[in-house]
This record gives C-alpha cells, sequence and structure tokens, in this order.
C-alpha cells in the first residue's frame, strides 16, 4: 500500500465536489479530512443545504456515514 499524496487528496475532493454539487439542495462542501486505512482512504467532510448541517464520512468502498 502506498501513502496518499496531497495530490491523490485533491483528486478525491475534486471527485466528490463534482458528484455532489450538481444536488440543488447542497449549499457547500467544507472541512475535508483525509485518514489512511489499510485498505485505502477514509474521508470526512461537512455538507451544508438548506437544511442544515452534516458531517459525512466516506470510506475506500463508498459507503458513507452521516455523523
Amino acid at each position: 500500500q502506498r501513502q496518499m499524496c496531497i495530490r491523490d487528496s485533491l483528486e478525491i475532493k475534486r471527485y466528490i465536489t463534482e458528484a455532489l454539487m450538481v444536488n440543488p439542495y447542497i449549499e457547500e462542501l467544507s472541512d475535508f479530512q483525509f485518514t489512511s486505512t489499510q485498505s485505502g482512504v477514509e474521508v470526512t467532510f461537512t455538507v451544508r443545504t438548506g437544511y442544515g448541517t452534516d458531517t459525512i464520512t466516506m470510506d475506500e468502498e463508498g459507503t458513507v456515514y452521516a455523523i
């Protein structure tokens, strides 16, 4: 397993942003944090919508956890 570099983090952030910002209810994505795991990477970020703010965690398999 190789170490995740800044370029990888930026690419993952870009993919997530492009995928989610097409949703008209999402106003902002922020506070991206990346954690290396044995099987890949875990990403945690904040989503702001007109209904409120949530912290989301995604693992390398695409499983999403709202905190």
